[in-house]
């Protein structure tokens, strides 16, 4: 049997294997106690050495640890009374390692687009295949092998508009609800796909009301909130007469990032916003943001047609209608009930991103203004990627700088980003043979993003009633006298006949 160390705090319960002592230590934040016998120095020295940083976030005290006993694997320990021992109440390692360390990947998914008619025209085989409903594998004649890469889901050239958003857009609205933030980035090359992944056809049939087939992810999404409301609040009040109905308050923005100057979009003669840090709701905001209360999903199209009609578009080789701004719809959604005597309300974000598309000037054709603008956007979109990057080196590296404030973007969602949200990206990308090299980019991003890890918490606040929880104090009180008397009676009652079954033998 392999003696073993184990080291014990509030938050730590593991074994060392293959140590030299076999004793339980507790360690107290920042001190161990060693038992008296056994005990060397050597042994000691470690164990202060493995304890010095337990002080900081729970994930570190993990990380130290395992870097002090060398990388040692780490085991739950084993029950004291052997396998039939009942469970110890101490948590083991792996349920520590839960609670301490709710982090979620940021969901990735790759959308191909269909072959254009001048695509189509050529004589090359598409650079891009699916293998699978997860892999995408690029065939560039410049390289000698494939490229495959693996995210959360892939979707062809052939995926509805209704597939990509029951993958994408279903899942944030449900977190929306149920009090978390939620973000959904497009990100690809120009002419990949985003905007009509996030916006489409955002029409309807003016007869059936149904959604047309192209309709892209931001009208899905409101249909759907909304529709969702509606079914909660109706839940929720037929229910309990004792709870009131949740009661839901939504509202919109829409801003746009031009040359690192944010607009927005439902108000733009109010000119270039500030972007602050540390709001009355904390984090980061835009100060003077005009915020527009909706009531249904056709509240929010019709915010999204007229935000979208001021936002800066252009004509270039590469695209007829190319993005040349950065645009953040957000929708906050607030949720207030009463249940008990206790008032809960839950407070959320949803954004939906549609990144302009990155390009090479010598391929687009830009020139003058179209050419400062191209170097805006892809400078924040090298910004964009650094953060990624440094994202995704923080899980190994706690102390990593993230360089949110080199750009508006990155500054403006850095807890989209790398915070409190659950978070999405469709990485759009074509599959046309002369993009090889911008679709290995974005694949490459999006390899990046799946590294970075969020710790997403539900928003909410409670808020008692004194009087009405006195009130229900009071009824519990009288129905657990209620309870007692009938037991009692009950039990006089069975003593009566027992009693008088004696007498009768």
């Amino acid at each position: 049997m392999n003696a073993h160390v184990e080291i014990w705090d509030e938050d730590l319960a593991f074994k060392i294997p293959n140590s030299p002592s076999n004793y339980l230590f507790r360690a107290a934040r920042a001190s161990v106690t060693p038992p008296v016998r056994g005990f060397t120095a050597s042994n000691l020295s470690m164990l202060r050495s493995s304890t010095s940083k337990l002080s900081a976030g729970r994930p570190e005290r993990l990380r130290s640890v395992r870097r002090s006993v060398g990388g040692l694997p780490l085991e739950a320990p084993p029950s004291p009374c052997g396998s039939d021992a009942a469970p110890s109440p101490c948590p083991s390692l792996t349920s520590l390692a839960d609670d301490s360390d709710e982090m979620e990947a940021v969901r990735v998914m790759v959308r191909v687009r269909p072959l254009s008619g001048r695509e189509r025209s050529s004589t090359a085989a598409p650079a891009v295949s699916l293998s699978g409903p997860r892999t995408v594998v690029l065939t560039d004649p410049l390289r000698a092998e494939s490229v495959v890469r693996s995210y959360d889901r892939v979707f062809g050239p052939e995926a509805p508009q209704e597939e990509v958003f029951q993958a994408v857009g279903l899942p944030a609205v449900e977190h929306c609800l149920a009090g978390f933030n939620a973000a959904i980035f497009a990100y690809g090359q120009t002419g990949a796909g985003k905007t009509h992944t996030m916006q489409g056809r955002a029409e309807t049939d003016p007869e059936t009301g149904a959604l047309h087939a192209d309709c892209g992810m931001t009208l899905r999404v409101f249909r759907e909130l909304f529709a969702k409301m509606r079914g909660a609040a109706a839940e929720g009040s037929a229910a309990s007469a004792s709870s009131s109905a949740t009661e839901y308050d939504v509202s919109i923005s829409f801003v746009e990032i031009y040359n690192e100057e944010v607009t927005d979009l439902l108000s733009p003669s109010s000119g270039p916003l500030a972007v602050r840090d540390g709001g009355p709701g904390g984090g980061v905001f835009v100060q003077d943001l005009s915020w527009h209360a909706v009531r249904s999903a056709a509240d929010a199209l019709e915010l999204a047609r007229r935000g979208s009609e001021n936002r800066r578009i252009a004509a270039t080789q590469m695209n007829e209608r190319s993005s040349r701004s950065h645009s953040v719809f957000t929708c906050r959604v607030t949720a207030a009930e009463r249940a008990g005597g206790v008032a809960v309300t839950r407070a959320s974000k949803l954004h939906l991103i549609d990144l302009a598309g990155s390009e090479r000037v010598a391929r687009s054709g830009a020139e003058g203004q179209q050419l400062a603008e191209a170097r805006s956007i892809n400078r924040s979109l090298t910004v964009l990627g650094r953060v990624v990057s440094a994202l995704a080196d923080r899980a190994r590296r706690p102390g990593t700088h993230v360089p949110y404030r080199d750009s508006r973007l990155t500054f403006l969602l850095q807890d989209s980003l790398g915070g409190n949200s659950r978070t999405a990206v469709v990485a759009c990308v074509t599959p046309a043979v002369d993009s090889a090299a911008e679709t290995l980019g974005t694949l490459l991003f999006a390899s990046g993003v799946k590294r970075i890890r969020n710790r997403a918490v539900v928003n909410e606040d409670r808020a008692c009633d004194v009087a009405s929880l006195r009130a229900e104090n009071a009824r519990l009180a009288r129905l657990v006298a209620e309870l007692q008397a009938r037991a009692s009676d009950n039990e006089g009652a069975r003593s009566d006949a027992e009693g008088a079954v004696l007498a009768s033998t």
